[in-house]
């Protein structure tokens, strides 16, 4: 009894263990699949459930397939969770549970193979399941036909079909009671496969129809005629392959009623029955079935059975299309089409594209209908350039509509070929082919694709003769792109102040210096003029040594105060008097012989403080009684003396003339030299270095490629030229600021006839490096072919418009880029340093002492040195014309307020390149105002600023 009493403990323990393990596989997750039933009807789903327990995180399974069965969801996951406490320990677990619907289509047996299901990290896996299908007997309460029009068609050739449909009325001999064909119809199972009369039938329920049906009798199959509800719905479609019409994507199952009953319905007591039930006076009276049916009086159907109809359809033969005779152009089109193009522009350079619009319109399915292959047409591709891609097209009412673009290869095309359409016609059993008019067009030499074969270039190549009339070869443009790696790295502005500006301004330092030394005791006496007579006056009977000096302060504020010279106390006295002022002249006469009197000696330091303290009374008593009379108007009929306080050093003036003057055009300098923007701005896409070499490399090759192209093929020329500004574009939008870059994207720009966006890009790269003499000229021959940019003075005065001053300023900055482009930036500023030592050089002299006629010599070095500043500060602004944006579209439309729905105060046809300046932005709206003076809003996107915040900086 000891042994077994010393193993009890034991096997308890083991005991637990066993169980918390058999509890730590439960919580471990389980899954298991199970089938609302192992039989099946045909056309009848059975319901595949999937448990899956205790698991937090799953994946649904991938729906298996089933040969002979369709497989669906049945609807969202359920998901439930239990909490049980037993012994103070707690346990959770949650179950998801998936729903599918499995619904045979033919007898026989099913497989369901496992399913794998994730969850929480794991793969579960289901058992196999096995069902069978059986189909019900359907005897003679169903029947389903398709009957087609034609004996034959051909693949894609539309054919009319109907779906005939027979359900037998079912009747309650009990109550005598037969269901009317809407409660029959009604009887239709989801489960019905309608095949290709789906949308037909979609199309109804979306007006809430559905077919009608008529009562007929037909032979139900036993050689009887029976009564039958008969069903038709007709439907157009287009057979995809050869062969015979078939029914396999069609089945119609129908829940047969087999018994009604009573409807569970509290109303119906309530009322004591309907007025229209199948044997009420109204239902008599009328003789329908609608008023008759059962439904209304209280009856359900209480069960029922699914039935099948197998569809038959009629010997319609489906003829493939013919291999032979197929023209090349062939698409697949069937039936009977026209096609109509339009094309816009109709006059364009060599290269640029034309929008091509191809209307098709047929008897055919349109939808199906692809477009001509334009890129296989030789008469097409051999004038134009045509991208190789498919078209993909609009219907719009009974026409097709394809669009794309084609560029012309060169100048003096005439017109667009007649583009052929062709498809196989089955009423004749042969391929026709229709073909469009042709379209006229002009196409004249691109001038942008000119300038690739011009001086300058390095190719040895000459311009027109029209383009080099007045054009010095300096001065001509040169194209050829930069591709070193030192465009990768971003530029600064130059700096704003320069070394030589130190030789202008040490010079007029020292000048000024030596005449401060040289006029010191002038200058401060000056300087003291320039304090009120109050002031001054205080000031001085503060330092009065004497009573003399006390008098003679006051004498002294009079005079100013009255702006008249007075040397005695009478004359300041009768000043006053003048004024009207009698009492203060009485008092201040009195104070004035106190002043005279002896005193003792002892008092005498007294008696002077208490003098000075009568005269800064008199001075404000003073001071008040001129504001008063200011503020009042009073007749003065003396004649009034120049004050000598007021009048300067003849022989000093010129020079503090000269200094202010050159303070100015300095100050004007510096500030032409800080025009550029120098603020960090975030790029907008990111490039590695390895992305950034590899895109430029791209962008010259494109561009290279393009030049050789430009003289035999300018479609594609220009495409070329489009791509690589796309790239050099890139460049740009990843930050990275260099002149070189900005200049090979104007040239890019250029090419391909972008010429509001080559002169912004010119505009740019010139405010980082102002001395490139190549962005210089390739941006004044891109402003040269801008149409309807300048405004002469005859345009002026016809539109009643004033030359304005930006317009002048345009003028003028122009006629200065020329000589700045002649001589050189550097010979302008060697002139400017020179004139400035030279001047102020002179005024030294002057000013140590020697005495001669400094403006005899000094004049011509004061004017050269204003004529090369102005050239300076104009050559470093940077732009070349007023405005701060570059109009980028052909036309620009502008409106009253920032909107279409406002109304359109101007058109600017040939808009391209024309300067605006930008007064505001709203949204995608900006307003400008053009060089004619016109103001208005527009969209965002035709106006490119010229100014851009550099990443680089």
């Amino acid at each position: 009894m000891r042994i077994k009493q010393s193993y009890q403990p034991a096997m308890l323990a083991f005991a637990v263990i066993f169980l918390c393990g058999v509890a730590s596989i439960a919580q471990a997750g389980d899954v298991a699949a199970r089938l609302s039933s192992r039989e099946a009807y045909v056309g009848m789903p059975i319901t595949l459930q999937v448990s899956i327990d205790n698991v937090s995180d799953y994946e649904q399974p991938s729906l298996p397939q089933i040969d002979g069965c369709d497989i669906r969801s049945a609807g969202a996951p359920a998901q439930s969770s239990q909490i049980t406490i037993i012994n103070g320990r707690r346990s959770e677990s949650r179950s998801v549970t998936l729903q599918y619907l499995i619904t045979p289509r033919r007898e026989g047996k099913f497989e369901l193979p496992p399913l794998t299901i994730h969850a929480d990290g794991r793969k579960m896996t289901t058992q196999s399941q096995r069902f069978v299908a059986t189909k019900s007997v359907t005897g003679d309460l169903l029947f389903a036909e398709i009957a087609g029009g034609k004996k034959k068609v051909f693949v894609g050739e539309p054919l009319e079909l109907t779906l005939k449909l027979w359900i037998k009325p079912f009747q309650d001999a009990e109550r005598n009671i037969t269901l009317s064909e809407g409660d029959m119809w009604n009887m239709i199972s989801e489960q019905t496969a309608w095949g290709g009369f789906a949308d037909r039938l979609r199309e109804l329920a979306e007006n809430n129809q559905r077919p009608g049906g008529q009562k007929i009798l037909r032979d139900d199959g036993q050689g009887h005629e029976r009564s039958y509800y008969l069903y038709e719905i007709t439907a157009t479609v287009y057979p995809k392959r050869a062969g015979k019409i078939d029914a396999d994507d069609a089945q119609i199952v129908v829940n047969y009623p087999t018994a009604l009953g009573a409807a569970q319905s509290s109303f119906r007591g309530m009322l004591g029955g309907s007025p229209f039930g199948g044997n009420s006076l109204m239902s008599r009276m009328m003789n329908d079935d609608f008023f008759a049916s059962p439904f209304e009086d209280g009856l359900v159907v209480t069960s029922s059975r699914p039935i099948v109809a197998d569809v038959s359809v009629d010997a319609t033969e489906v003829a493939p299309v013919p291999q032979t005779g197929r023209p090349a152009d062939y698409r697949g089109a069937v039936g009977r089409y026209q096609i109509v193009t339009r094309a816009t522009p109709t006059s364009v350079e060599a290269g640029d594209p034309i929008t091509l619009d191809i209307g098709i319109v047929g008897s055919g399915p349109m939808e199906l209908v692809q477009a001509p292959p334009l890129n296989e047409l030789p008469n097409l591709t051999t004038n134009f350039h045509v991208a190789d891609q498919s078209l993909a097209g609009f219907v719009k009412d009974e026409t097709k509509v394809f669009s794309t673009t084609v560029r012309p290869r060169k100048a003096g095309i005439t017109e667009i070929p007649a583009i052929p359409f062709s498809f196989f016609d089955p009423e004749t059993e042969s391929f026709q082919t229709v073909h469009s008019e042709p379209i006229a067009i002009q196409v004249s030499e691109s001038e942008t694709l000119a300038m690739d074969a011009i001086v300058g270039d390095g190719r040895g190549r000459r311009l027109h003769d029209s383009d080099l009339q007045g054009n010095p070869a300096a001065d001509l443009p040169d194209f050829t792109n930069n591709h070193a790696a030192s465009i990768l790295i971003s530029q600064s502005p130059p700096s704003s102040i320069a070394w030589w500006w130190a030789l202008i301004l040490i010079p007029p330092g020292v000048c000024l210096a030596i005449f401060f030394m040289s006029n010191q005791r002038e200058i401060t006496d000056r300087l003291h003029r320039f304090r009120s007579p109050r002031k001054r006056s205080l000031s001085a009977i503060e330092t009065a040594a004497s009573d003399v000096a006390i008098a003679d302060a006051l004498t002294q504020y009079i005079a100013q105060a009255t702006r008249t010279p007075c040397r005695t106390t009478s004359t300041a006295l009768g000043q006053l008097r003048l004024r009207g002022m009698y009492e203060l002249a009485n008092e201040l006469d009195a104070y004035f012989q106190e002043l005279q009197r002896p005193f003792v000696t002892e008092d005498a330091a007294q008696l002077r403080l208490s003098h000075r303290q009568r005269a800064t009374d008199l001075i404000e008593k003073l001071e008040a009684s001129f504001r008063s009379q200011a503020k009042s108007p009073v007749l003065r009929s003396q004649r009034q003396k120049p004050n000598t306080a007021t009048r300067v050093l003849p022989s000093t003036s010129p020079l503090i003339i000269a200094i202010a003057l050159f303070a100015a055009s300095a100050n004007t300098g510096f500030t032409a030299e800080k025009t550029p923007q120098a603020e960090k701005t975030a790029a907008d896409v990111k490039l590695s270095l390895q992305q950034q070499a590899t895109i430029l490399s791209e962008a010259g090759a494109d561009y290279t490629k393009a030049r050789d192209l430009a003289a035999t093929d300018s479609a594609t020329a220009k495409q070329l030229f489009e791509t690589a500004a796309g790239r050099y574009q890139l460049l740009v939008d990843a930050g990275i600021g260099n002149s070189q870059l900005y200049l090979n994207l104007g040239n890019a720009y250029f090419q391909c006839g972008e010429l509001g966006q080559a002169i912004a890009n010119y505009e740019r790269g010139r405010e980082l490096d102002p001395a490139n003499q190549q962005l210089l000229a390739n941006l004044r021959f891109a402003s040269s072919k801008v149409k309807g940019s300048a405004m002469n003075d005859d345009d002026a005065k016809f539109s009643g418009a004033s030359i304005s001053l930006g317009w002048l300023m345009h003028h003028v900055k122009s006629a200065n880029d020329v000589v700045v482009e002649a001589v050189g930036l550097s010979t302008v500023v060697c002139s400017l340093v020179l004139a400035s030592l030279a001047f102020w050089s002179l005024w030294i002299v002057r000013s140590a002492g020697v005495h001669f006629r400094v403006w005899r010599f000094a004049a011509a070095p004061l004017l050269i040195f204003l004529v090369s500043l102005g050239s300076y500060c104009l050559a470093s602004t940077g732009l070349t014309s007023a405005g701060d944006a570059v109009i980028v579209a052909d036309q620009l439309q502008l409106h009253a307020g920032d909107g279409n729905q406002f109304a359109e105060v101007a058109a600017i046809d040939n808009a391209q390149g024309q300067r605006v300046a930008t007064l505001a932005q709203r949204g995608k709206w900006s307003q400008v105002r053009t060089a004619h003076g016109q103001i208005g809003w527009a969209l965002s996107k035709d106006i490119e600023p010229i100014r851009q915040q550099h990443a680089g900086l």
